[in-house]
């Protein structure tokens, strides 16, 4: 882990802050040796997938956001044309 001196708690409130390295962004980086250990191989793996889906729904949403933060600016910007009739546009059937 790049940051050696941090321990679970503050590791996990950089990650929730989006503060943390994304190189450190991994469950097995987060959660103490002692936990770990704890749980079989098994639930390490599963825990370790849940998170990155987690992960990567977070991301997932930030990029959401943005499109939908451009998309608001760009529309703002354009001047939509009125029709006042749209007769003209389809015949009489």
């Amino acid at each position: 882990m790049t940051h050696c001196s941090l321990n679970s708690e503050e590791s996990l409130r950089r990650f929730q802050a989006g503060e943390l390295p994304e190189s450190d962004q991994q469950w097995h980086r987060l959660v103490p040796f002692e936990a770990r250990e704890a749980l079989g191989k098994q639930e390490v793996q599963r825990q370790s997938v849940l998170f990155e889906v987690f992960t990567s729904e977070r991301e997932y949403v930030s990029d959401l956001e943005a499109v939908k933060e451009v998309s608001d600016t760009n529309t703002s910007a354009v001047s939509i044309p009125q029709f006042l009739s749209l007769s003209g546009l389809y015949p009489a059937a």
